[in-house]
């Protein structure tokens, strides 16, 4: 009877040890993976902020340690395609985002993709990847203004500036969606709405440099004034 106590009481220690060990095995891998997402987060953090300051390469040399260690992060790959974007390496900037579309596929990253391709010179590819992206979120508005924006380039201005109204719809007070949206207006000859967008696009970013480019060159305006615009774009373009 002893001895059997004695074993039970073992088993049951035994039991209650392996539960400890088991239990000490979860905290430690989440503790792990805890830590690792922390120093995830921080360096794409570090490598945001620089970007922000316009160090674009010491940016990209801080998200391509995130991307090389995390290389399944979607938030790493999309930061340094975004970065590698900004300091002009487009086709490296393409393959980055791809992996990033590869890992989630959101509006987001279809938009930039999209944007990527514009200022590679492919039109058709961007307009894909902005439908895309719409097709995700309908709603996206940055996918919206950007879709217009090529639209318009490649000579579509009605549906461009149906999708332009929506942008505006869905953000009235969104610069860009106001500033391409006016520009739609000017290419079907509605100019006054066009003129009355500028003003109000102005009216919500004093210094949005294209919408005084916009307006130096119109017809009406006088030399003086003409070369007065110019040096303020000038001056709005250097300190971006």
């Amino acid at each position: 009877m002893n001895g059997r106590r004695y074993f039970s009481a073992s088993a049951t220690n035994w039991q209650s040890l392996r539960r400890a060990e088991m239990l000490w095995t979860l905290l430690r891998n989440f503790l792990r993976k805890s830590t690792k997402a922390g120093e995830l987060d921080t360096l794409i953090a570090q490598g945001t902020e620089l970007l922000s300051r316009g160090r674009f390469s010491d940016a990209c040399s801080q998200l391509s340690i995130a991307h090389q260690r995390w290389p399944q992060s979607y938030e790493a790959a999309y930061s340094l395609g975004v970065a590698q974007a900004r300091s002009g390496q487009l086709a490296e900037a393409a393959m980055t985002l791809q992996s990033a579309r590869a890992i989630e596929d959101t509006a987001a990253v279809n938009d930039v993709i999209g944007n990527v391709e514009r200022l590679r010179g492919r039109l058709a590819d961007a307009v894909a990847s902005y439908r895309a992206a719409l097709g995700i979120d309908a709603d996206h508005v940055p996918s919206l203004v950007n879709l217009g924006l090529a639209l318009r380039d490649l000579g579509e201005p009605h549906e461009a500036l149906t999708l332009l109204d929506r942008a505006v719809q869905l953000a009235p007070g969104h610069v860009d969606a106001l500033f391409n949206r006016a520009l739609a207006l000017n290419d079907l000859g509605r100019i006054d709405e066009c003129e009355i967008l500028i003003e109000r696009a102005l009216e919500l970013d004093p210094d949005f440099a294209q919408a005084h480019l916009r307006r130096a060159f119109r017809s009406e305006e006088h030399t003086s004034e003409l070369q007065s615009r110019l040096h303020l774009v000038c001056r709005l373009l250097l300190e971006k």
